[in-house]
């Protein structure tokens, strides 16, 4: 006997399925095995050996008893999955009966016969070639749209008993080979659940949980970022079955995604070829503001109000803290606001100002502020400008500082500097590294000599070569100073 071939095949567009999927299988499983007496067996193997003229899957009169009741029945059924439809078989068989009274047919679960062998006229009945698959045992079963298919011989006698042969068989089938195109009408249940679905601003890594189910089962898990696919699972799918794929499938993917927001679909196959999509729009933020550019204006109360631009961000800003220091720095105030870019009322009286800002995902970095001494800059109370200024001697100018830039570290985003001046210094540092118009500044105070600070540089700010310049302010006895240095 010829083994039962195992294949998977393409889904077939068949008439009365356009809005089905279909797909195609060779199963040795979905076959159900009855036989109503002794009298009659129902078995096999699939797949069996080659060459036999009763190999396979086989239903027949047993030889050597000596008859069969009226109505005894006995037939391999091939049975769609619950919720499936058999839409055609293909099938390699052999029918026959060599007696009256009996009967091989080929009738489908709602009572339509597709092949009929009977004993008419005293002639024997054979459908298909003894000894196994070839094409003369060969039939198409198109356009079924059943639940299962019966291959089965019966007793119809008129009489009371059917003659079962002492020594040849007096009815069978046998299957050599079937390979059937099963309708599945809807496509998986799917549900997408996990942290990307709980709404908001996610500040880290993500899991997304798929789950689906399907009457055919269930062949691929996907998950796509827009247009491209992130993760997927497939699933092992067995074509030796009715339903190849499991019924059910989950699968827990990691989504770790740049800041933005992105549209993430989640999609389930199912044996068939038909896809179930569900999505949700994942919003991702995992980076602190950058430092803005803050200007200090006097409201005239001895007050200042601070305005500036907002960076870049995925998030939008919602607050802004700043602190006095001298020192060292006072209690941070805290400035809540959708896109705040304006504080009012500030008391600041010497020292330097810091501020720094805070997005709706609660990305927030003290250390990523913006610097303002209360010397200089527009937070400078007026000065009365001396319009006839006394000539310095030379002997009376003010000495060089010595500012130096001795060293300057950049690592993803940070820029270490480091430098030294003399030693009387004591008066204001301020760096400032710039990329095309993006900016950052911090200031510092020199000692004994030597200063030092770290700026945190901003996206547009971490590639590409940065100008920085390091400014003095001066004092009595030193003049300001200015050294300008480009960092790879």
């Amino acid at each position: 006997m010829r083994t039962l071939l195992l294949t998977l095949a393409l889904a077939l567009g068949l008439a009365g399925t356009a809005q089905a999927g279909t797909y195609t299988v060779t199963p040795c499983t979905g076959w159900t095995a009855f036989a109503s007496a002794a009298t009659l067996s129902a078995g096999g193997t699939c797949p069996g050996p080659a060459g036999q003229t009763y190999g396979g899957l086989v239903a027949a009169a047993v030889i050597g008893r000596e008859h069969t009741a009226r109505g005894g029945t006995a037939y391999w059924r091939l049975q769609a999955p619950p919720g499936l439809r058999i839409d055609r078989v293909l099938v390699e068989r052999y029918l026959g009966v060599r007696v009256d009274g009996w009967v091989a047919k080929v009738v489908t679960q709602d009572g339509r016969v597709l092949e009929r062998c009977d004993f008419t006229s005293g002639v024997r009945c054979e459908l298909g070639v003894p000894g196994g698959p070839g094409p003369g045992n060969t039939a198409m079963y198109p356009n079924l749209d059943t639940e299962g298919i019966f291959f089965a011989v019966e007793c119809a006698s008129s009489g009371p008993v059917c003659h079962n042969g002492a020594s040849l068989r007096n009815a069978w089938v046998a299957v050599y080979r079937a390979t059937a195109t099963i309708s599945d009408p809807a496509p998986p249940a799917l549900k997408l659940t996990g942290s990307v679905t709980t709404g908001g601003w996610q500040r880290g890594t993500g899991t997304a949980v798929v789950s689906a189910s399907d009457a055919s089962g269930i062949k691929r898990l996907r998950l796509l970022a827009g247009a491209n696919e992130i993760a997927r699972r497939d699933l092992p799918c067995d074509s030796a079955r009715m339903q190849p794929c499991p019924a059910q499938a989950d699968a827990t993917f990691t989504v770790n995604l740049p800041d933005g927001t992105h549209q993430l679909r989640a999609l389930a196959t199912d044996a068939a070829g038909q896809d179930a999509a569900t999505s949700v729009t994942l919003r991702v933020d995992r980076t602190s503001p950058a430092a803005p550019e803050v200007t200090a204006t006097p409201a005239g109360d001895g007050a200042y109000t601070l305005t500036w631009a907002n960076p870049a961000s995925a998030s939008p800003i919602v607050a802004a803290h700043y602190a006095l220091c001298d020192e060292e720095c006072g209690p941070a105030v805290t400035v809540r606001g959708r896109d705040i870019e304006r504080i009012e009322g500030v008391r600041w009286t010497s020292g330097e100002l810091r501020l720094w800002l805070e997005d709706e995902a609660g990305n927030v970095d003290r250390e990523a502020f913006a610097a303002l001494p209360f010397e200089t800059g527009a937070a400078v109370v007026p000065r009365v400008v001396d319009v006839k200024p006394p000539v310095l001697t030379p002997a009376e100018q003010p000495a060089s500082p010595r500012l130096k830039l001795t060293r300057a570290r950049r690592s993803g985003a940070t820029l270490r500097l480091s430098g030294t001046i003399a030693r009387a210094a004591g008066a204001r540092i301020t760096v400032t590294a710039k990329r095309g118009r993006a900016t950052v500044r911090r200031s510092t105070r020199p000692r004994r000599g030597k200063w030092a600070l770290t700026l945190r540089l901003t996206p547009a700010l971490r590639r590409g070569t940065l100008s920085v310049t390091v400014r003095y302010a001066g004092q009595t006895g030193l003049r300001a100073a200015t050294v300008r240095k480009r960092v790879r």
